[in-house]
Order: structure tokens, then sequence, then C-alpha cells
């Protein structure tokens, strides 16, 4: 199977060790993706408003089959830097405020199915189980809204919010990131009324863009 993606440049070997890496036709496929699947280039408007707002890290995330994967990443203005998560990393979904957040949607079937599939990866980190994960999805959908504290990063809260999950709006979640001193429950109001807010311009901006890119087509 190596050999095989090998010749067909998809990996590439490094002469100087056995290691190997992903090879340029990864890239090439890459380019070939329609502009509407470019969500960090259609979304970018919205999450550098949001880290401008708050002055903390803003997450946009996508469920990816049982992941979550980060697709975009901006920094607030704050000195102290929660970079928890490096855009194109992935988590196995029910890790972190997005992770709880990509959950909430589903139907309960679905949830025991996806939270059953990641029990084992779910172990790697520490005090997630699967029990703690259908807890907070079931806190998080009374309360409307993801909160986290030292789930996966100690000294690191988050807040939530999922979105899209229709036709034309893939899956999503975005997140403020931010020590626990700034996120007493007193903000959490204002942070959720924001991300509402930038919700409704996400999708409308991810509606309007997919509207455009059929028209050309």
């Amino acid at each position: 199977m190596i050999r095989c993606l090998v010749s067909h440049r998809m990996v590439e070997r490094n002469e100087a060790t056995p290691r190997y890496s992903l090879g340029p036709l990864v890239y090439e496929l890459g380019l070939s993706v329609p502009a509407k699947m470019n969500l960090r280039e259609i979304y970018d408007a919205v999450t550098t408003k949001i880290a401008e707002s708050t002055g903390d890290t803003v997450f946009l995330n996508v469920r990816s089959g049982l992941d979550v994967l980060c697709i975009d990443r901006k920094e607030g203005t704050y000195p102290i830097k929660t970079l928890i998560f490096e855009v194109g990393n992935r988590r196995p979904l029910g890790v972190g405020a997005s992770g709880i957040a990509l959950l909430m949607p589903l139907p309960n079937d679905e949830l025991e199915s996806v939270v059953r599939a990641n029990s084992t990866r779910l172990q790697a980190y520490g005090s997630v189980k699967p029990k703690s994960v259908l807890a907070l999805v079931r806190q998080s959908r009374e309360r409307g809204y993801v909160v986290t504290e030292d789930i996966v990063v100690r000294g690191v809260s988050a807040i939530s919010l999922p979105f899209g999950g229709g036709k034309r709006v893939p899956h999503a979640a975005i997140s403020v990131a931010c020590v626990p001193s700034r996120m007493p429950q007193a903000r959490h109001r204002e942070l959720v009324a924001l991300l509402k807010s930038e919700i409704r311009n996400l999708e409308e901006i991810f509606r309007s863009a997919s509207l455009i890119i059929r028209r050309v087509a």
C-alpha cells in the first residue's frame, strides 16, 4: 500500500530516514477542491471580528467523520494566548468545547454511536470519558451552549456553539478560548450573544457564497 501511494505521489519517503510524509499530489488535490469549501476564507471576516471584539482566541472547527478538524484560528489582543489547537489538527468528537458542541445537535442514537466509536481514542485525553462526554452534551443542550474549563489543557476555559448541519451549511462550531479568569459566569451571556449574532452572519455568508458559485457554474 505504501509503495502504491509513493508511486502516485500521495506519499514521499525521506531518503535519509525511514520516515514518510505527505506527497505533492495531496497539495494538488487540495487546490482542486471547489471554492465553496474554502470555509476559512469565506468566514475570515467574521472570525477576525470575534477575536477583535473579545480579545481572546477564536477557533472555527468542522466535523470530519468521527473527528473535530480545526480550519481556522484567530488570536485576540489579550497578552495571554490560549493556542491549544493548531489549524489542520484533529481531535475525536467529544474532546474540547467544539468537540461537545458538534455533538449537541445529533440525534441520541447517533450521539451514542459516535461516543462509543471514539471510546478507545478518548483514553488519551485523561479525564475525558464516554460518560462524561454524554453528561456534558446533556448539560450543554439544557444550557444552550458549551462551557468548559481544564478539560483538555489546564488553565483554559472555552465557550462554544454549533451551527450549520443543513444541506447548504457544513456542520461546524465556533469557540472562544481564554484563561479562566476571563471567563466568569457573568461574561457567558455576552459571549453567547456575540457568537449567536455572528453565526447568523456566517450562515448567511455561506449561503450567499454557495449561490454565487452555482450561478457561475
